[in-house]
């Protein structure tokens, strides 16, 4: 039996085991006029129908929150098209939701379409008809508010510090305690316990590395 038992070596994660890091991370308040100003422009350059249904025979692309989503992350012939709906019959709900309340990180999808990128929001879920996959009412929105919604739901995966810097008249303020802590001890314990791998713990602390530093210089 005592040869089934993995053993935990201190210092296997390296330089990570030494130290028991702090990530105080903390909410983004948003200035809600401007975003609602930028909303409006958006809206009122929108041509009918403006809706569209996305087809796909691999549904990664919709669960994915790290960026731009490349085609060549999907298996097989990676089909991927983004055609109109031949209705504007939920055109409407669909622009009031994303004009009324502001999308969730689940809710953001950016895509490299036919070599370009495209970011897409999505209020309902992903659906399998036989092989293919399908997402209704999808609405296109422009890369400034999918950066602005990252940006206010703390989702800092894909935001740079030239992002803040552009986008800094839609952050109101940075709250002044944090909504959450993370000790490196905790990731360190997940590690042991086998339920990350390294890999998995290396990128947390870089994730959480950046969100750090760039909340740091909004305040």
């Amino acid at each position: 039996m005592e040869k089934d038992i993995k053993i935990y070596r201190s210092g296997e994660l390296d330089s990570y085991s030494k130290n028991n890091k702090k990530f105080e991370l903390f909410k983004v308040v948003p200035n809600e006029e401007e975003i609602q100003r930028a909303k409006e422009e958006f809206v009122s350059s929108l041509q009918t129908p403006a809706l569209f249904k996305v087809i796909s025979n691999d549904p990664n692309w919709f669960y994915y929150t790290k960026g731009v989503f490349s085609q060549d992350n999907m298996p097989g012939h990676k089909m991927f098209e983004i055609v109109f709906l031949p209705s504007d019959r939920n055109q409407k709900e669909v622009i009031s939701s994303f004009q009324e309340h502001n999308a969730l990180v689940e809710e953001l999808k950016a895509v490299n379409f036919e070599n370009d990128s495209v970011f897409l929001y999505t209020p309902e879920d992903i659906m399998k008809i036989g092989r293919t996959y399908r997402a209704l009412n999808v609405l296109p929105i422009s890369e400034t508010l999918y950066n602005i919604m990252q940006i206010i739901n703390s989702n800092f995966e894909a935001v740079t510090k030239e992002d803040l810097s552009i986008y800094k008249r839609f952050i109101k303020r940075i709250s002044e305690t944090p909504y959450k802590t993370v000790y490196e001890s905790e990731l360190e314990t997940l590690y042991r316990l086998h339920r990350i791998t390294k890999k998995e713990y290396y990128r947390s602390i870089e994730s959480l590395e950046k969100e750090v530093s760039l909340i740091r210089t909004l305040k």
